[in-house]
């Protein structure tokens, strides 16, 4: 024998079954199953085919919960009667009637051996699940076991919520780790509000919460739509003519570098007075180097390094998580004036970079938006002196300004100011 799922409702199928199949299952609200002998299924698959209904064969050999099953009946009971039955610890839905099943029926042998031979009612099931709460919201189905079988027949319920459904394995087709998948199960679950003992899932092993990166793509358009202009030629004056000049043929608009000039000159700083200076330091060693100079030339120097959180490292250091935004920056204002350490100049240098790489669950776009970020912070109006001069300094700048002079650019250049 065997089994087809057949795409039609329960009632439209028992017709078509005849004398010799039964309905095996009511899997969703247009899914059934015929089973019993492989003949009457190729002749009720010839049946289908004709009235143009999709059907498929179940990959199994026997013709489950059909008259099929009637000469083991007896010996089944017989051995159900001879153990104990106990009643469910945990809720329990029955196949048999698509409701909660009873202490009776779990402890009474002739509902087991009904179970095995009659039809399986998996729809009904799913809808009394669904149907305690509103809409289904607050229900989740979660599949244990390998495959997604059951998972997409309670889909197919009108009642359950898509992300309701989760499938605790990975099919074998999935080109995914097992413990990846079932970690991004386990947030699908926390997400629909599902709650989890997170200390079995890390063992008592602590975790830090560390902010995730703002949303990128919250995107605004500032174009300015194409005025109508007035002419201020005659009408014949518009047609193009021909010029035998070749240099006004066309043009290419270009940028023209040119440097901003320089406000201080580290080599020539023996003669400044001592200055409060705030360097944020970059990956590359430019600002590093940077500190160096200043601090060999009596300067006072606060460097600010990237990380994780907000901390102070050591007294003349902070370490700060850009992905915060300015959050973070308010957390270093703040810290800096009550310590009386606000800086008279400040050399922002995380633009620079050695190439496209970003921090842990950042991305390049944060890496590069963090001068901004930084400007926008410290034009805050704050209780006390702001510093005079501020630099945000690119890779560009760098490799223009050359190795053998560090020049801190109290402006951006010309071209940058444009872009």
């Amino acid at each position: 024998g065997g089994m087809l799922s057949v795409g039609l409702p329960a009632d439209e199928l028992r017709p078509l079954l005849g004398d010799d199949l039964d309905l095996g299952a009511v899997n969703g609200p247009a899914l059934s199953v015929a089973s019993g002998p492989q003949a009457a299924l190729d002749r009720l698959q010839a049946e289908l085919q004709a009235r143009e209904v999709e059907f498929q064969r179940i990959p199994i050999d026997i013709a489950a919960h059909s008259r099929m099953l009637e000469p083991i009946l007896q010996r089944f009971g017989d051995y159900l009667r001879s153990i104990k039955l106990n009643p469910p610890s945990i809720p329990v839905m029955s196949n048999r009637t698509g409701q909660r099943m009873t202490d009776a029926q779990a402890t009474d042998p002739d509902y087991w051996v009904g179970h095995l031979r009659g039809t399986v009612h998996f729809a009904d099931c799913i809808a009394t699940l669904a149907g305690d709460t509103p809409k289904g919201q607050g229900r989740v189905f979660l599949e244990v076991g390998p495959g997604k079988g059951l998972g997409s027949l309670a889909g197919q319920h009108t009642t359950v919520t898509p992300n309701a459904v989760i499938g605790s394995l990975r099919h074998p087709q999935d080109a995914v780790a097992d413990d990846a998948y079932f970690m991004a199960m386990l947030a699908r679950m926390w997400a629909v509000g599902v709650s989890i003992d997170w200390d079995q899932v890390w063992g008592g092993v602590p975790r830090n919460r560390v902010p995730l990166p703002s949303y990128p793509f919250q995107r605004s358009r500032y174009f300015i739509e194409p005025g109508k202009g007035a002419l201020s030629q005659a009408e014949g004056d518009l047609w193009p003519l021909r010029s035998d000049n070749l240099e006004s043929w066309g043009y290419r608009p270009a940028w023209v570098p040119r440097l901003a000039e320089c406000d201080v000159d580290v080599a020539d700083m023996a003669d400044l007075p001592p200055q409060d200076w705030l360097v944020f330091e970059d990956d590359a060693g430019l600002g590093a180097a940077i500190t160096a100079r200043l601090r060999a030339a009596g300067q006072r120097v606060v460097t600010v390094r990237p990380a994780d959180a907000f901390a102070r490292a050591g007294a003349d250091g902070y370490l700060l998580a850009p992905e915060q935004g300015r959050a973070g920056y308010d957390l270093l204002i703040r810290d800096l004036v009550e310590r009386g350490r606000m800086p008279a100049r400040i050399a922002h240098l995380w633009q620079v970079t050695r190439d496209r790489s970003f921090r842990p669950g950042s991305s390049f776009f944060h890496r590069r938006s963090r001068g901004s970020t930084a400007c926008c912070s410290w034009r805050r109006p704050w209780p006390r002196r702001m510093p005079r001069r501020m630099s945000v300094s690119s890779r560009l700048m760098r490799r223009r300004c050359g190795p053998r002079r560090w020049e801190i650019l109290t402006n951006p250049p010309s071209w940058a100011r444009r872009g």
